[in-house]
Parts: C-alpha cells; sequence; structure tokens
C-alpha cells in the first residue's frame, strides 16, 4: 500500500495532536436513506501507484478508524496459499511469472471472497478497501482489472445475507 504505513502518529505537542482529532463533518442525507444496523461499513478507495491514495489511506485509518483491506496484501499472502500443492512460490517474482503463464489464478472473484471473510470476522466494522495493487504486474491481470459489475453485485449479497 503506498509508501506510507498505517500506523498510528503519536504528537509531541498538543497544537499536533489537535491536527488528528476528528473534525466536525455536517452530512445531509437524503430521506431514502437508511443506515444499516447490522451490516459493515465498506468503502473501496480507488488510485493507482503515485496518487496520494497512501496519505489518504493514512488520514482516513488515523481519524475514523477504518480498518484497511488492501488487495494487494489479500494477494500476496492468499495466492501462494491457493497453489501451493502445484507449486513453490518463494519470492514476488514466483507469483508474477505464475499469474503471467495462468492468469486464471489471480481473478477478482477469488480476491473478493477474501475480502468477505475478513468483513465476516467483525460484522459491525469500519473498512477501508484499498482496491488497486502497487505492483505493476497485478494491474495488468486481465481477470483482475476489469468491469467488475458481476463480482460486485455477488460480494454485496454475500456481505449483505450472513
Amino acid at each position: 500500500m503506498g509508501c506510507g504505513g498505517s500506523a498510528e502518529v503519536k504528537s509531541e505537542t498538543p497544537e499536533a495532536e489537535a491536527a488528528f482529532q476528528k473534525p466536525n463533518v455536517k452530512i445531509e442525507v437524503g430521506s431514502a436513506v437508511k443506515k444499516a444496523e447490522h451490516e459493515p461499513i465498506i468503502v473501496f478507495l480507488l488510485g493507482g501507484p503515485g496518487s496520494k491514495k497512501g496519505h489518504i489511506v493514512d488520514n482516513l485509518v488515523q481519524t475514523y478508524g477504518f480498518t484497511l483491506l488492501s488487495v494487494e496484501e489479500i494477494i500476496l499472502t492468499e495466492l501462494p496459499k491457493k497453489v501451493k500443492l502445484t507449486c513453490t512460490i518463494e519470492k514476488t517474482s514466483d507469483l508474477r511469472n505464475l499469474v503471467n503463464e495462468d492468469p486464471s489464478h489471480l481473478v477478482l472473484g477469488w480476491v473478493l471472497e477474501h475480502l468477505q471473510r475478513r468483513v465476516e470476522r467483525d460484522r459491525h466494522g469500519l473498512y477501508l478497501v484499498d482496491v488497486m495493487p502497487n505492483l505493476k504486474w497485478m494491474m495488468r491481470s486481465t481477470s483482475l482489472i476489469k468491469d467488475p459489475s458481476a463480482e460486485m453485485q455477488a460480494f454485496e449479497s454475500g456481505v449483505s445475507t450472513y
């Protein structure tokens, strides 16, 4: 996730500490919009490498208490487990070669299933999903970066049914 981490920043001065307090924000919501009482709040953040997404993520995590779910982290952690019976993955370049040879290993529906499992752990959580991986070979995967309409409908149905 970009160059910055999402660690909490502790300040030495009261003035600097005030900069990290939650601002008072006025939000007007139309009468047709209703907050789901028993569903998680999930925000998907889009932006390619170099778009300052990491800075935005840090601010949202620190200010509002989001739990960050990174698609790149899920891929790097879970894809080696998925293919461990067929090949050995020791480095990121091994994953890149695997996906280049067979893009079906890395599909959007599979990533969203892993996101859904993480959300299941805390149904009342506040989640920020960093959708765009920083590793260019992931962004070139046509089975991952595509029109997400069908996969997102399945994800929304799955999240709202448990």
